[in-house]
């Protein structure tokens, strides 16, 4: 790496705005299974989406936690 770059290592397990355990079926490595995570069909507001895209470039999913925060005050922080 030069002097201007930087590397940032993101933990997709992790919620891109709490960096708890988001229990994302994609992002568990060497983990297949044919039942579908648990945002699928799930509807994530799009301040909600884009403050993750914020945190962490949108590498990491939303946890259910912070959805169900965003769904009782859409301007948690």
């Amino acid at each position: 790496m030069s002097g201007s770059q930087v590397g940032i290592t993101i933990d997709r397990s992790r919620c891109a705005l709490c960096g708890e355990p988001n229990e994302c079926a994609l992002a568990q490595d060497g983990v297949e299974s044919d039942k579908p995570c648990w945002c699928v069909g799930e509807s994530f507001s799009a301040s909600l989406r884009a403050r993750a895209t914020d945190e962490d470039g949108g590498g990491s999913c939303i946890c259910r936690d912070c959805l169900a925060k965003d769904r009782q005050a859409p301007d948690f922080d």
